[in-house]
């Protein structure tokens, strides 16, 4: 399990994430989870069914009826990611993807930096449907890391 690097940006809203780039978060109604074993088995869960790959989870945060899990894919060709990770041609193409698994739905997005290789798999689940399709809808996911390259 890779641990969490990443602290609090006391200037703003975001805590950082792989070294210098942030996850905007709305620090009143969001909080960053500690990685407990539990978290980690759910995020597996997600990967498992969702992909033949489990990616490096690097952030949990925690919201009004939602979880957000930011993974940290590294020496990962993009090629095999987008085929193993996102199953249609409309998902390939949008990089971003909204299933149902169990009781939960869950949309996910694969965020990469225009200027560099960096990348984040963000996966965010809950069991509202309307939420997690208006986060799908929204490209809610991408507004929410900002890179600093």
């Amino acid at each position: 399990m890779l641990q969490s690097c990443g602290t609090k940006d006391t200037d703003s809203n975001s805590i950082f994430i792989g070294g210098t780039d942030k996850l905007l978060y709305d620090k009143d109604n969001e909080s960053e989870q500690k990685m407990t074993k539990e978290a980690f088995e759910d995020y597996e869960n997600i990967q498992h069914k969702l992909s033949r790959s489990v990616y490096p989870l690097h952030k949990i945060v925690k919201g009004d009826n939602y979880v957000i899990y930011v993974a940290l894919p590294y020496n990962v060709n993009l090629v095999d990611m987008v085929n193993d990770s996102f199953k249609n041609e409309k998902e390939k193409n949008q990089l971003k993807s909204f299933n149902r698994i169990e009781n939960n739905f869950i949309y996910r997005e694969l965020i990469k930096d225009i200027n560099s290789t960096k990348k984040y798999l963000v996966n965010i689940t809950s069991p509202d449907s309307t939420l997690i399709y208006k986060f799908y809808e929204s490209g809610y996911a991408k507004k929410r890391i900002k890179f600093n390259s």
